[in-house]
């Protein structure tokens, strides 16, 4: 998918639209890319200090230790570029083939696993904790906690923190990788399922009984989520999370999600066309204009309303 209407020889040409504008501008990029370049570095320095350790004749307390901290650096310098544009894309578009015994062929959109970054952090950190508490108890205390080498004082410090971070785990972990929300679409029409996992309520709208497809989005306190309001012309079959309409959280979807609404109100809107939801090579379709060409796009196109 692009703004420039290429096509792929099987592939319609949808048009991007900056429904939400990418605003980003270019010094906070580079701030961006200097933050998770210095994590980055920080991670490759712990890795250097594991390596020579154990060159010196360090113990595997250490070795682990390092590699924990290393690990939890590179957390920092992921969740960094996860939040940016940077990579947005880049390795992933965001959907996958999916064939359901009852709807056929079609797209499933891939979920973001928002709070992995987080885990990698409290995993590294945690483990750097108890290895750095064992290489102090060992003698070997100045590799990972030079300021504490002689002193017990930080060392225990240092093994509470980790305890605590692995209790934080415990209940975080489980919950980051569930599949709270799973959706899929196919040339008759949407599915959506709220935590398939536990049997939660589903919803499949066929593409002639949706009204609309609209930019919205879900607020919290401190935080605003972008969301795409699905509003049909009648209730659909099995219910929806709301009375009138039910959700895409564009928010919790690999997907750049300009494309995916662009690429849906096509569909919606074309039923000549729906078919290429089981194309072979549909996820093509899902490819945004490089990010350069999506900060103009949203520079030159008015700003839309709240609601699109």
């Amino acid at each position: 998918m692009n703004s420039t209407g290429h096509n792929d020889a099987a592939l319609p040409s949808v048009e991007w639209k900056p429904v939400w504008p990418v605003t980003w501008a270019v010094p906070g990029l580079i701030t961006v890319a200097l933050l998770a370049a210095a994590f980055g570095l920080g991670a490759v320095t712990a890795l250097c200090l594991a390596v020579s350790s154990m060159l010196d004749g360090g113990t595997a307390f250490t070795l682990v230790g390092a590699c924990g901290g290393a690990v939890a650096l590179a957390g920092f310098a992921a969740a960094i570029v996860s939040r940016s544009e940077l990579l947005n894309n880049r390795f992933s578009l965001g959907v996958q083939r999916h064939v359901d015994p009852i709807y056929g062929e079609g797209v499933l959109l891939i979920n973001r696993r928002v709070g992995l970054p987080l885990i990698v952090i409290l995993a590294g950190f945690a483990t750097y904790g108890v290895f750095a508490w064992f290489d102090w108890q060992d003698g070997s205390g100045d590799a990972l906690l030079p300021v504490s080498k002689n002193s017990s004082g930080g060392a225990n410090f240092i093994l509470v923190l980790a305890i605590a971070l692995i209790v934080l785990l415990i209940p975080i972990a489980p919950r980051i990788f569930r599949k709270q929300t799973e959706v899929s679409l196919y040339p008759t029409g949407i599915h959506w399922a709220e935590a398939p996992h536990l049997g939660g309520a589903t919803v499949f709208v066929e593409w002639t009984d949706i009204e609309s497809i609209r930019r919205g989005e879900i607020s919290i306190p401190r935080a605003t989520f972008d969301v795409i309001d699905i509003y049909p012309n009648r209730s659909a079959d099995g219910g929806a999370d709301r009375p009138d309409h039910f959700v895409v959280p564009a928010h919790r979807l690999v997907c750049d999600p300009n494309t995916l609404i662009g690429v849906m109100r096509y569909v919606h809107e074309h039923p000549e066309h729906r078919g290429v939801l089981a194309n072979p090579a549909v996820s093509q379709l899902f490819a945004p204009p490089p990010l350069r060409e999506r900060m103009r796009l949203s520079r030159s196109t008015p700003a839309p309303a709240p609601k699109d």
